[in-house]
């Protein structure tokens, strides 16, 4: 069992990169840069920002943010609930009775 979790796991994370959720932001002419979490980045620049998305800023296609974690989806939501760990990007699924046991999650979707 704890393999199928491990792999299911393995299949969430790999899938990331095909179902992150982005938004695109068009900048004026006379923008010097892109302002990404109260700073001004400049062109050319990639950052992560303190709610998990991934930014990059460029003079001709502007500022483009991409979340960097999916969210569970199919989980059992009746013993199990879901947090976002800030630091490293990762949505856990972890019982309500004991956050130390992970629950198995069949389905996530970029958000």
């Amino acid at each position: 069992m704890k393999y199928l979790l491990g792999f299911s796991l393995l299949l969430i994370v790999s899938d990331l990169g095909c179902d992150a959720a982005c938004y695109r932001q068009l900048l004026h002419s006379d923008d010097k840069g892109c302002l990404i979490d109260g700073k001004l980045r400049p062109f050319g620049s990639t950052t992560r920002t303190k709610q998990c998305m991934s930014c990059s800023c460029s003079p001709s296609s502007g500022m483009e943010c991409c979340s960097l974690y999916v969210t569970p989806v199919e989980y059992d939501k009746k013993n199990c609930k879901t947090f976002l760990d800030y630091k490293s990007c990762v949505t856990r699924v972890v019982r309500n009775d004991d956050p130390n046991v992970e629950c198995p999650v069949f389905a996530a979707v970029g958000r």
